[in-house]
């Protein structure tokens, strides 16, 4: 968090879609790849191009954190750049909701990598369910029951907490209003994640019907974990605990049998790697992860298998720069003050 993200993703000799560009495929991103992704595609400084490395087809929304933005990055493999847009600001229309734009968009690019019978990677960076977590249109009267999970750790005892770091262990308990607006939050989550399911369904579904899926590796992840009301913290993250450090990860793809499960502690780390291996280029030297694709072709309890985790690592080091802005809780909605309903809160 808060490394030369740039510089990692674009412009350095470990990054990984510059490497499946020279492996021979062509390359696409969608949605979210970094965050401030105006200053990478629009600079605003005299002179400055849009650093596009590693990367033939593009179209990315320049404020990513806007789930109707209206203004897109775009690239195509002849190298031509331009800037999109759906309309004004404000005129925002439920079409434009990012993370269906995300979807269809990709669709195009995958369309024309099939059409000239050459093997690509699509990367969808959906910024759901980040704050704001707004709903897809056709979700925004789902789940009107649903609570945050009551955990044990959730608004844990004072006891409970004495042995967490001076932070976590002076927090007061969670009032009545703050539980309030963690469940809304928690909510609004869920019926922003229905819109990414609907997403990866439409997209394997347009996969089989171009006749590759059975030949396609599809892996999803996520962004850090979440807390909602855990240890007495509102809605936020940067802590070591298992609430914000552990993520999904699935794969399915050739090879991969239907049920897999892996007990090795895998990471992100261990991502780009493994679309390296996938691809048949070179594993890099500077990634400090490792390919996951041997352990996923390899059948549990088999002598392969095991071998296999008996030599993988046994612990990570999580690290969150501090950097002074984020606080135990950054829902804006907290600060809503004694209102009853959801509105505009009070900055």
């Amino acid at each position: 968090m808060h490394v030369n993200s740039t510089g990692y993703i674009f412009q350095h000799e470990a990054a990984i879609f510059p490497a499946l560009q020279k492996a021979g495929y062509l390359t696409g991103g969608f949605g979210k790849i970094i965050n401030g992704q105006a200053k990478v595609f629009v600079p605003k400084q005299k002179h400055a191009k849009p650093i596009t490395l590693g990367w033939d087809w593009l179209s990315v929304p320049i404020d990513e954190g806007n789930y109707f933005t209206p203004n897109f990055f775009e690239k195509r493999p002849n190298g031509t750049t331009w800037l999109s847009s759906l309309g004004k600001s404000s005129e925002a229309v439920d079409t434009w909701y990012q993370t269906s734009q995300i979807g269809n968009r990709s669709l195009e690019f995958m369309e024309h990598a099939i059409s000239i019978n050459q093997p690509f990677v699509a990367y969808l960076g959906p910024h759901a369910p980040h704050y704001s977590a707004d709903s897809p249109p056709w979700s925004r009267n789902s789940f009107l029951n649903q609570t945050a999970p009551r955990t044990p750790a959730y608004n844990a005892s004072g006891a409970a907490i004495q042995s967490k770091a001076r932070h976590v262990a002076q927090n007061p308990p969670l009032d009545a209003e703050a539980e309030k607006w963690i469940d809304i939050h928690f909510r609004n989550r869920w019926r922003s994640i229905q819109g990414v399911d609907d997403m990866i369904e439409l997209v394997l579904h347009r996969l089989q019907e171009w006749k590759v899926l059975d030949n396609t590796f599809v892996l999803f992840s996520s962004d850090h974990g979440y807390k909602l009301g855990e240890w007495r913290i509102g809605c936020s993250k940067q802590h070591p605990y298992e609430t914000d450090i552990h993520i999904p990860f699935y794969a399915r793809g050739p090879g991969i049998a239907a049920g897999t499960r892996l007990k090795a502690l895998g990471s992100n780390i261990d991502i780009g790697p493994t679309m390296l291996d996938i691809a048949g280029a070179p594993p890099n030297a500077q990634h400090d992860g490792v390919s996951l694709l041997p352990m996923l072709l390899s059948k549990e309890n088999t002598e392969k298998r095991i071998e296999l985790e008996s030599t993988w690592r046994k612990s990570l080091i999580i690290e969150y720069l501090s950097v002074n802005t984020y606080y135990n809780d950054h829902a804006k909605q907290w600060l809503s003050g004694p209102a009853a309903e959801i509105g505009t809160p009070v900055l």
